[in-house]
């Protein structure tokens, strides 16, 4: 699983939104069993065992907090919202996943994208950056997950380098009225 592809439509990669890690781990790795360039039926649900977290996010010494991680990340993620600008000045406010399941005698997750984020996550012909599962495995802090699918993203239109004003910063990585001073 590690080597599968993790693809967003760009309008989502510079979304606002805040997330734990774990809360991370989970949506990516859901992200990264869809074919990016087919619909996503309304019906379909995307697993992760506690088993196959342990395997891609966790060494030996952690893997004892996985099954734990993994409830309270697919609990919290339910709660996520996430704002995307739609253009013309407006802002569409939806959350990641309609719904989640934890199957605490199978150790599994199941859950399925809410409808307003599929266009986002499938169909995808254009405009999107896409990323190995296996790159952002071993990263531990949501920030470096944030940036580095910034930065995959402006690379990915060509932009070599990119200036960006503190508030703009904060603004992409979910941290809008927090941080106040930067040494």
């Amino acid at each position: 699983m590690d080597n599968n592809l993790v693809v967003k439509a760009n309008e989502l990669v510079l979304a606002s939104y805040a997330m734990t890690r774990h809360e991370q781990n989970l949506l990516i790795a859901c992200i990264s069993q869809i074919d990016s360039r087919k619909a996503i039926e309304d019906d379909k649900n995307f697993v992760i065992t506690v088993e196959q977290a342990k395997d891609l996010f966790y060494d030996n010494k952690s893997a004892d907090n996985a099954y734990r991680d993994l409830q309270t990340a697919s609990e919290r993620l339910f709660d996520r919202k996430v704002r995307l600008d739609i253009g013309d000045g407006k802002e569409l406010l939806t959350r990641f996943v309609q719904s989640v399941v934890f199957d605490p005698s199978h150790g599994a997750v199941t859950l399925r994208f809410a409808t307003d984020i599929k266009p986002y996550l499938s169909q995808l012909e254009k405009n999107f950056t896409q990323y190995r599962l296996a790159n952002v495995v071993q990263l531990t802090s949501q920030h470096a997950v944030r940036l580095y699918e910034l930065i995959v993203c402006w690379a990915g239109q060509g932009q070599r380098y990119k200036e960006l004003e503190m508030d703009e910063f904060r603004h992409f990585m979910g941290l809008d009225g927090k941080y106040k001073q930067f040494g």
